[in-house]
């Protein structure tokens, strides 16, 4: 276990608001905006205004592209995306969580390919993404239970439901999925309120869980494909962050956060040189994890509970980050000391 010092510079620095009229309906919301190079290599930022209109927004260009008006009759409180080579197309996945609503949208023409109403009957949509399988995509939902537990459902991409996968009796805060190449195989894992899982999606049963000590209720979670071991990584609300052995279970590292300085990490991404980028609240974390160091910025007033990485055309890596609210989209430049 690392429990490491905190210096103050991380190599990164503010270089602008993108945005004033962001929203994000939920603390902490996670997935809040999504940012990708589209099939017509264009850099989007795709995210959500106050009156439920989905923005796309030219990154490099630094200009609107699209506005959705009243996409939802709810905030949107999340979005996925997915580039569908076979169509040529790249596909948003928009949700709204009040709503018990998912639409999916072909970016190319702003037209909504999918509407799925009413998704659980006893509770509400929390967290969905995309899955493909045999060349066909579906979309898989996680509820948040008001009075009873709801299975994790899949839809296609006419709005029928597919199938069901039984989640154990649990509130699914996020939910993604994963394809393993050399097994040819697609799994679904999930942040919870008790464990993290991951499921065999083929055969809907559960495939492991990632269990030790308290890593219960965890923010965010990703499958990180490097050093010829696949890694499960975890950030629970007891200021851990952990990597697993995605197949065997094995806990291989955990990383202690210095309490008295951050909240837990509400979202990270992982780049693929080994850096792990996380939102803490006020602070931009960066984590070295091959030697566990932990670099960090201060948001002063502003927060980070979203956070992706970027390569920008003229800027070279870069961060994009919201908080709650109404924050703005912030845009953070690796300092050209460290390129």
């Amino acid at each position: 276990m690392a429990d490491n010092s905190i210096p103050e510079e991380s190599g990164y620095h503010l270089l602008k608001n993108i945005t004033k009229d962001a929203f994000v309906p939920y603390y902490r919301g996670v997935n809040s905006f999504c940012s990708f190079k589209s099939i017509d290599k264009i850099l989007y930022l795709i995210y959500a205004s106050e009156d439920c209109s989905i923005i796309s927004f030219d990154l490099i260009n630094e200009k609107k592209i699209n506005e959705i008006k009243k996409a939802h009759n709810t905030h949107i409180s999340n979005f996925r995306h997915y580039l569908d080579e076979i169509n040529k197309r790249d596909l948003i996945l928009s949700v709204s969580t009040k709503d018990n609503n998912i639409k999916v949208w072909n970016i190319k023409n702003y037209e909504c390919i999918c509407n799925i109403k009413n998704i659980y009957e006893e509770s509400v949509v929390l967290s969905a993404c995309f899955l493909n399988e045999d060349h066909n995509i579906f979309i898989v939902a996680s509820n948040e239970p008001r009075n009873i537990f709801e299975e994790t459902k899949v839809y296609d991409l006419n709005g029928n439901k597919f199938k069901e996968i039984y989640n154990y009796d649990d509130l699914t805060r996020y939910i993604d999925s994963y394809y393993d190449k050399n097994l040819s195989k697609n799994f679904i894992v999930t942040g919870n309120v008790s464990y993290p899982r991951s499921y065999d999606y083929s055969s809907s049963k559960l495939y492991y869980k990632y269990a030790d000590d308290n890593n219960k209720e965890q923010y965010s979670i990703s499958v990180f494909d490097k050093d010829d071991v696949l890694k499960f990584i975890e950030s629970s609300a007891d200021h851990f962050i952990r990597i697993w052995d995605f197949h065997s279970g094995k806990l291989l590292n955990k990383i202690k956060l210095d309490i008295s300085k951050y909240y837990s990490v509400y979202s990270f991404c992982v780049s693929k040189n080994n850096y792990l980028f996380g939102g803490t609240g006020q602070y931009i974390i960066i984590i070295d994890l091959k030697t566990q160091k932990i670099e960090s910025v201060s948001l002063g007033y502003n927060y980070a509970f979203t956070i992706q990485i970027i390569e920008h055309s003229k800027f070279g890596e870069c961060l994009i980050s919201q908080g709650s609210s109404k924050s703005p989209i912030q845009l953070w430049m690796k300092d050209k000391k460290n390129l």
